[in-house]
């Protein structure tokens, strides 16, 4: 599955307003990992840029109220998307539908998952590639962030603590995933590219230092088997 791949099925997104509405969506989703019903419940003024953070404070556990942290990658893609957004009141939501509604689950799964899954697939059509197979969820992109930033080499309770694992267990199962991985130390040169950040000694935090690399990602095609 590529994350990569499916940004650039909506590359439009400044000239088509419909594309545009889904790609923020996407990126969010893959590169920030929230689960579909916290990124649906997004206001405006839970997207602090200026700080690279949003802050999720409604969550049914204790661990799933948090800020999270807004790779470069990410913060480019919504500095675009907000530039081009039309005006509104902090308390809408971040990321609306066409008409301004807050979006549910279901539409994120049937209005933006999907067609740009097919999208995609139209797109490796015409370059003689299969078709992306598996089954395309919300949860497919929190999973596949998961297994980005392990593999990108970020200690596992920063991990835990950017998407609200109360139970470690889940966590280190993905890691356990990623470890097994022939490829590992090539992946996490393609990831870092991907959240467009290179590593840097830590913080003192347990949290990487993250430097932006200039133009990182942009453009590129990962095909991640997460």
């Amino acid at each position: 599955r590529s994350t990569a791949f499916y940004l650039y099925a909506c590359r439009d997104e400044r000239t088509d307003p419909l594309w545009g509405a889904r790609r923020p969506v996407i990126a969010t989703l893959a590169l920030a990992g929230p689960r579909v019903t916290e990124l649906c419940q997004l206001n405006i003024n839970d997207l602090d840029l200026a700080k690279a953070k949003f802050y999720v404070n409604d969550a049914k556990t204790a661990a799933g109220v948090r800020d999270v942290d807004i790779h470069p990658r990410l913060l480019e893609e919504l500095t675009v998307y907000t530039a081009y957004r039309p005006p509104a009141p902090g308390n809408a939501p971040a990321f609306p539908t066409r008409t301004g509604n807050r979006r549910n689950k279901d539409n994120v799964r049937l209005r933006v998952i999907a067609p740009v899954v097919s999208r995609a697939n139209e797109m490796r059509a015409a370059q003689d590639r299969p078709p992306i197979r598996a089954h395309v969820t919300p949860h497919t992109f929190r999973r596949t962030y998961i297994t980005y930033m392990i593999a990108a080499g970020y200690d596992l309770p920063y991990v835990q603590a950017q998407v609200g694992h109360a139970d470690p267990a889940v966590t280190l199962a993905i890691y356990a995933q990623v470890m097994r991985r022939a490829d590992r130390d090539e992946l996490r040169a393609e990831i870092r590219g991907l959240l467009g950040v290179e590593r840097s000694p830590s913080n003192g935090d347990g949290r990487p230092a993250d430097r932006v690399r200039e133009k990182a990602g942009n453009g590129r095609e990962l095909e991640l088997g997460a």
